[in-house]
């Protein structure tokens, strides 16, 4: 049975990216001891951006406890053109939980180049402290019309308990 979503799941203002340093475009907060051994996230990224020229954009959905920081796709382009969109979704499963907890999660991203990324790994992850989900921008040149719109960053929890 589905329970709660945590996150942005509608339209989020345009973040703009009017320099080449990293920018968190949005960040979704999972509270501590949420994730449980058992329970199973989908996890679903969609922004879109628009800039001037043909920049080399990073996009990165990463998870991080504080202390270990996971890249779950990377949805990196070059030549990115003037507007498109990137969309993420992983599947993340608790293998075991608290201060030593492991994670398993696999997916999949397409980008702005119909470039596709596909990821799974077992990783380390605190559950027993705040867990952050990020999405990740960072154009590799800068100018003021670059933006990126969070269309939707969420977590949504499936649980057996």
């Amino acid at each position: 049975m589905p329970k709660p979503i945590y996150g942005i799941t509608a339209h989020q203002s345009a973040v703009g990216a009017s320099s080449t340093a990293q920018h968190v475009a949005g960040a979704v907060v999972i509270p501590a001891n949420t994730i449980l051994a058992g329970d199973r996230f989908v996890c679903n990224a969609i922004a879109s951006f628009t800039s001037s020229g043909n920049p080399n954009i990073s996009c990165l959905f990463r998870i991080t406890d504080g202390t270990n920081t996971h890249t779950l796709i990377d949805l990196s382009e070059t030549s990115a053109g003037v507007a498109a969109m990137f969309h993420a979704s992983i599947n993340l499963s608790c293998l075991t939980a608290g201060s030593s907890g492991k994670i398993d999660f696999a997916g999949f991203g397409l980008a702005a180049n119909s470039s596709v990324s596909g990821q799974s790994s077992d990783q380390t992850l605190k559950t027993d402290v705040d867990v952050t989900l990020q999405l990740l921008i960072q154009f590799n040149q800068s100018n003021a019309g670059n933006t990126v719109t969070v269309r939707e960053l969420s977590a949504r929890r499936f649980t057996n308990s």
